[in-house]
């Protein structure tokens, strides 16, 4: 059975759901919030969406957006992506982080609309966490009146002022359901005729056929249809470990970009964390420079004195600082710094010039 398309919008507006792998928490700390709300604003300036609502909980996410140009998949695989190599950069956690393809609901009008917002902002009171208002993750404070990225126009015009926002937002939210993240656990036996419904013929043999690819599409087959990792492994006989990597891996866009679009996207995402990375060893390297060069060393670098600049550049290299580092702080050529990375110091005793000149003299004559 295949996966069923995702439902479009005609209005361009979608109510989406994003939920951690096996309720994991996906932001540990204030760092984690900051960083996803940071990665929200580009990522969606850069796919052209709006952001009309959030509400960032522990361990799942809502997001009310304005999708005019059809980016929506695209700008979600770019936000998971990107939040996925932060936490497990920070946390060392190896596996999947989201579970799943995130959930959709299109918004066809403007009641829906204005519903969809309050049950995003009521997220935190009816999780029994705090008031409305009290809660710092999510976007209704950005409708009144604090900066942020938040399109809040749209809304607002439909209240006519932000006092009428607030009263609707208090008020308990009646007719707008979402789909529910959980799905109700099976029993073996029905597990089976899922499975059995779910699979033809050639999937059932490709389970326990010579390729790997086709036997992990057809496992991702019944994750998506709603059988677990454990039963799977006990009505395939497969092993824990092949149907975990199997379900942990994440499907291609129903709707996929051309080939040369997806390279380049992942390339953006590679780029924009190395980057990242690259600011924050250069921030350390600056320090240990500082506290490695003196004043004069750091003059050393810019003077005519070859002999002094590569003393200065080893002082560095010795500290732990590597050739690119020490190019992007010093703004020397690579090979100057390469060429006195790889050199040996000069003794620290060094003879005078005339003495060594008589000393070889000397032994000449013994000769």
């Amino acid at each position: 059975m295949a996966r069923r398309p995702r439902e479009q919008s005609k209005s361009g507006y979608y109510h989406i759901m994003l939920r951690g792998t096996g309720k994991m928490i996906l932001f540990e700390d204030q760092e984690d919030y900051l960083v996803f709300l940071h990665k929200l604003e580009a990522i969606a300036a850069k796919r052209k969406v709006t952001v009309i609502a959030y509400c960032l909980m522990s361990n799942h996410l809502h997001i009310v957006v304005y999708d005019h140009e059809k980016h929506l998949s695209v700008f979600m695989q770019s936000l998971a992506v990107s939040h996925a190599m932060h936490f497990n950069e920070k946390s060392d956690h190896p596996g999947h982080v989201f579970a799943g393809r995130f959930l959709s609901v299109p918004i066809e009008s403007d009641a829906q609309l204005l519903q969809a917002v309050r049950y995003v902002h009521q997220n935190p009171l009816k999780a029994g966490l705090c008031k409305i208002e009290e809660y710092e993750w999510s976007s209704y404070h950005a409708y009144l009146g604090e900066s942020s990225f938040i399109d809040t126009y749209t809304v607002l015009a439909m209240h006519g002022s932000t006092d009428a926002f607030v009263t609707f937002t208090h008020q308990p939210g009646t007719g707008y359901s979402v789909p529910a993240f959980d799905r109700a656990r099976l029993t073996d036996a029905e597990a089976r005729k899922v499975l059995n419904a779910t699979l033809t013929e050639s999937d059932q043999e490709d389970l326990h056929g010579d390729s790997r690819q086709r036997r992990d599409a057809a496992l991702r087959k019944l994750r998506d249809a709603g059988i677990g990792a454990k039963q799977t492994v006990r009505l395939t006989g497969l092993g824990k470990s092949i149907v975990s990597r199997a379900f942990s891996h994440t499907d291609v866009p129903e709707e996929p970009t051309p080939r040369h679009a997806d390279v380049q996207k992942r390339e953006d995402s590679v780029i924009e964390h190395t980057s990242d990375r690259i600011r924050a060893s250069d921030a350390k390297a600056k320090r240990i420079a500082n506290a490695t060069l003196t004043v004069a060393e750091w003059d050393d670098l810019k003077d005519d004195s070859r002999s002094r600049r590569d003393r200065a550049l080893r002082k560095l290299r010795d500290a732990g600082l590597n050739v690119a580092q020490t190019v992007r702080l010093t703004g020397l050529g690579k090979s100057i710094v390469s060429r006195a990375f790889s050199h040996t110091d000069v003794p620290e005793e060094p003879t005078p010039r005339h003495a060594d000149v008589h000393k070889r003299a000397e032994a000449s004559c013994r000769l």
